[in-house]
C-alpha cells in the first residue's frame, strides 16, 4: 500500500518508510500496480486517476461541509489531523489555517517560495537571496536567513 500527495509542482509517495518526491511532470500513474491512497490538487492528474481502480481518492471520505467549497484537499487533510493548532504548509503556495476544538476557523494563502524569492529580489538587490531550506532548522540571526525563515 502506498500513500501519495499530488500537488501542482511535485508528487510525493510514502510507503510507510521512505518518501519519494518527484516533479509532477514525470508522474506516470499507470506504471504503479499496487493500491495507492491519494490526495491531489492537480486537476489534470485527477482526470488520469479517475479510471484507475488501484488509486483510491481519500477526498471521497472527507466531510467537506466543515470547509469552504474551493479549499484544497491538501489543506483539508492537514486540518483534519489537528484538534487545536495553526497548520502551515509551504509549497507552490504558503497556506496558514487555524483549527480550534477540531473546527476549522479560517486561513489564508501567501505566494509560494519561488514567488517570494522573486519578489524579494525585485524589492532590493540586497534581498536577492537563494532560498536555503536548511535555514528552517534554526531561528535566524541575519537578513538572508530571516527572509528564508
Amino acid at each position: 500500500m502506498l500513500h501519495c500527495d499530488i500537488g501542482n509542482t511535485n508528487y510525493k509517495f510514502f510507503d510507510g518508510k521512505d518518501i519519494l518526491i518527484k516533479p509532477v511532470s514525470t508522474f506516470d500513474p499507470s506504471s504503479i500496480k499496487e493500491k495507492v491512497y491519494f490526495i491531489s490538487v492537480n486537476h489534470n492528474i485527477n482526470k488520469k486517476l479517475k479510471n484507475l481502480n488501484n488509486y483510491i481518492n481519500l477526498e471521497d471520505f472527507v466531510d467537506r461541509s466543515k470547509y469552504y467549497d474551493t479549499m484544497g484537499i491538501d489543506r483539508i487533510m492537514a486540518c483534519e489531523a489537528v484538534k487545536d493548532g495553526i497548520v502551515v504548509d509551504a509549497g507552490s503556495a504558503i497556506t496558514v489555517d487555524i483549527v480550534k476544538d477540531a473546527n476549522y476557523k479560517g486561513g489564508f494563502i501567501y505566494p509560494g517560495l519561488k514567488a517570494l524569492q522573486k519578489t524579494y529580489a525585485e524589492i532590493s538587490p540586497v534581498l536577492d537571496v537563494k532560498f536555503d531550506l536548511q535555514a528552517f532548522k534554526l531561528l535566524p540571526k541575519n537578513t538572508k536567513d530571516s527572509i528564508i525563515y
